[in-house]
Parts: structure tokens; sequence; C-alpha cells
């Protein structure tokens, strides 16, 4: 998780500095879906897996072995919405859209919620087992 969080935060730098440039400053700040995938980048995709790689370390003293399959399904969510959103953007420089975005994304809505369903579920589960996070 710690990775992930670090790559989405060297990304947004990169995209930072890009946006610097005049030609593409148009696009990263003219056109809504860029605009979009930029804060869920920065929301999402560092904020996310930064909460889910320290929960991970607390989990990890109190058990051998921590479920990350939880953790794969919201990342898999993650992901996909972040290229989804990302490649949306290309339509602003006239690439054809994707087709049935707006079902994909709800898709990955979904599995991001079953994701951190799943986690929070784990989590009360192993507080009930007796074993306290500390």
């Amino acid at each position: 998780m710690w990775i992930m969080a670090c790559i989405a935060f060297i990304m947004k730098i990169v995209l930072q500095m890009l946006s610097i440039i005049p030609y593409l400053s148009h696009f990263a700040f003219g056109f809504r879906p860029v605009v979009i995938g930029y804060l869920h980048l920065s929301f999402v995709g560092i904020i996310s897996f930064f909460i889910l790689g320290y929960i991970n370390e607390i989990l990890r003293p109190a058990h051998k072995h921590v479920d990350g399959g939880r953790i794969v399904v919201f990342g898999i969510g993650i992901l996909i919405q972040e290229i989804v959103v990302m490649l949306q953007g290309l339509e602003a420089i006239e690439i054809e859209p994707l087709p049935h975005t707006n079902i994909v994304l709800f898709v990955c809505a979904v599995l991001m919620a079953i994701g951190l369903i799943w986690i929070t579920i784990g989590i009360m589960k192993k507080k009930k087992s007796g074993s306290e996070i500390t």
C-alpha cells in the first residue's frame, strides 16, 4: 500500500510539473475530466492507499498474516477508475471517447465500496476475536 501511495504521489507531482507547460495547462485546467482525474489521483489514490497502508501496519503486529485480498479489491477499483477517468481526458485532444464510461465508473465505485466494507468487516472480526488494535 505504501508503494501505491508513493506511485500516486509521484504521478501527481509529475502531472503538476507538466501543467506548467502552457499547451498542457490549457488541457489540465480547461477540461472537466482531466481536473476530476487529477483530484481522484490526489484524494482517492494517495490518501486512500496511505490510510490502508497505515491500517495494515497497525494490524500486522497483532496478526501474522493480514488478508490482502480485501485491499486488492479496493485497489483494483481505484486503479481501473483512475485509468478510465484519465482516458476520458484524452477526448479533449480529439481521441475517440471510451464507450460505456459511466457503467465502468459505476462498477469501479461498487468494487471500492465492496472492498471497504470487506476491510471493515475483517477489522471488526479481528477486534472481536480478542486481539486489540493498539
